[in-house]
């Protein structure tokens, strides 16, 4: 019964992990239609775009299997899922919000995988002369 246990696990496992396997197999299909472009259309702009839509299928695989993107610019900053890379003087309204990102974070059900690496807004102190 334990034998038969740990089988069907190892199988679940697997299948897992070939289904994971499947959703970035599109992505790669992309990368390759993207480089055999460009060796035959030198131009910097339709490879730019071959690049964009990438991107955006690998964001898309990434969805699929439940990985997330944290929300970050306009958002208050939330040292539980943003890490503060740089502070910088902005107006009043946006202390403490986060008005850059250097590095999207993403998070697997409520599992953080890495925090998004922030520019973060402090407010300009008034003084009595202003």
């Amino acid at each position: 019964m334990r034998q038969r246990l740990m089988k069907t696990l190892e199988e679940r496992a697997k299948q897992g992990q070939a289904n994971f396997v499947m959703t970035l197999l599109p992505v790669l299909d992309n990368l390759n239609l993207a480089v055999k472009a460009s060796e035959t259309d030198s131009s910097f702009e339709h490879l730019l775009v071959g690049v964009k839509g990438t991107a955006r299928s690998f964001e898309q695989a990434l969805m699929n299997v439940g990985v997330e993107p944290i929300a970050a610019i306009g958002a208050d900053f939330n040292p539980e899922f943003h890490e503060a890379v740089e502070m910088v003087e902005t107006d009043a309204e946006n202390d403490g919000k986060i008005v850059g990102e250097f590095a999207r974070g993403y998070k697997f059900g409520e599992r953080l995988l890495r925090p998004a690496r922030v520019q973060v807004g402090k407010g300009k102190v008034q003084t009595a002369g202003e």
